[in-house]
């Protein structure tokens, strides 16, 4: 019987959230399934690539993304890494990138409170910067041998400077 009501409730909020909610992904993270240890465990896994093109002048272009994942006992402490950036000799074609925090206590309780912090920045876009604060609860809402099924709700504070590097200059403000 529990298990028909947990069918239930899934179907009923998949049907019924996006005409109820928005939200934000903030970051994807792979979560720990195994058992709660003692000692430090880490997981560490970078992602680099590096594309040159000569032609009139030399096109750089690179990807980096790194994850860090330390638990020991009880906490889980996740940080992620990107930097992307395209150069076209001395012009900067693209340059973005971000920092993200995130810690979680008790991480395979039912519930899970889960503050993070996050700073990014896109200058050919025009965003100088975007720094995030805030915190969820997680809902464990399955959990198998190999992977998890967790729904959250939140709360953040955004602030953000931009520039007009990426407007057209004929639809620039008047000031």
């Amino acid at each position: 019987m529990i298990k028909i009501k947990r069918i239930r409730f899934f179907f009923f909020t998949i049907l019924f959230m996006p005409f109820t909610t928005w939200g934000q992904i903030v970051n994807i993270d792979k979560s720990d399934t195994s058992d709660y240890s003692l000692t430090t465990k880490t997981s560490f896994n970078l992602s680099s690539g590096l594309e040159v093109d000569k032609q009139q002048i030399t096109l750089w272009d690179a990807t980096n993304i790194g994850e860090l994942m330390v638990q020991k006992n009880k906490e889980l402490f996740l940080f992620a890494a990107s930097y992307r950036f395209t150069y076209n000799g001395p012009d900067d074609i693209l340059n973005a990138g971000y920092f993200h925090l995130r810690y979680r206590h008790h991480y395979k309780d039912k519930f899970q409170p889960e503050p993070f912090l996050q700073y990014q920045w896109d200058n050919k876009r025009g965003l100088e910067m975007r720094a995030l604060a805030g915190a969820n609860i997680r809902y464990n809402v399955w959990k198998g041998d190999t992977w998890e099924f967790n729904a959250g709700i939140g709360l953040m504070y955004e602030i953000e400077r931009w520039n007009y590097d990426a407007v057209d200059s004929t639809k620039l403000p008047a000031n």
